[in-house]
């Protein structure tokens, strides 16, 4: 009797235990399939507007888009400009959009979502076939709009706001080497300067040439300061 009556409570024992844990585990899978947040109509929406931004980013153009971002976006000129520094300055070979996560319900009409992006790029400033294109695999938020007609629209994400920040150091160092070569024309036009008032004899027509802001120093260095040197040099005296 204790033989038969032993395996039927080991059973269930098992059955008892077991129980809950499957429960917990079909919870789980229902949890992840739906998001009270989001129905899957709309996340195919949001799904299909990332696929356009990625297409966009691939062909470099700002304008398509910018087309995809909300009237009222969150900072909208500065993103206009950050995008066409990112593609004057970056090629995009692919841009894929991995998946696609609802996160809040920020109001009745705007969603944040979590999306895994994975991109490869080079820069445009170098030749191709000296580069080896650059790989990345991220996460942003995106937060997004409903429209009236059931389509969504861009709002705003963290990922837009480093865009094109290379570029801007590129404007950065342009501005220096542009400082730079200002202090070193105005240096020339002082020297030359200094040439033409002390020259001896005295010439009024070249101090009034040298006076014409860093052409007539130009001027007077050819027509007059370097021909002098030439001679001087060549004079038997040197």
């Amino acid at each position: 009797m204790a033989r038969r009556v032993l395996p039927g409570l080991c059973t269930l024992a098992v059955l008892l235990f077991a129980s809950p844990a499957l429960h917990a585990a079909t919870r789980s899978t229902d949890k992840t399939s739906a998001s009270p947040e989001m129905s899957d109509d709309e996340l195919k929406s949001v799904q299909a507007l990332l696929d356009q931004m990625a297409a966009s980013f691939v062909a470099g153009d700002d304008k398509a888009c910018m087309l995809l971002f909300h009237p009222n976006a969150d900072g909208r000129d500065k993103l206009a400009v950050n995008l066409q520094n990112e593609f004057r300055q970056t090629r995009y070979l692919k841009f894929e959009i991995v998946q696609v996560q609802p996160e809040d319900r920020l109001k009745p009409n705007v969603h944040s979502v979590d999306v895994r992006l994975r991109t490869e790029l080079i820069n445009r400033d170098r030749h191709p076939e000296n580069q080896i294109p650059i790989k990345n695999s991220t996460s942003e938020t995106f937060i997004v709009r409903k429209m009236d007609d059931g389509h969504f629209l861009l709002q705003h994400s963290p990922f837009f706001d480093n865009l094109g920040m290379q570029k801007g150091m590129g404007f950065l160092v342009g501005g220096l080497l542009a400082v730079m070569t200002l202090c070193a024309m105005l240096t020339f036009w002082v020297w030359m300067g200094f040439e033409a008032w002390r020259a001896r004899p005295r010439n009024q027509l070249w101090r009034v040439i040298v006076c014409i802001p860093v052409l007539g120093a130009f001027i007077y260095f050819f027509g007059k300061y370097l021909p002098r040197v030439i001679r001087r040099k060549g004079s038997p005296e040197s």
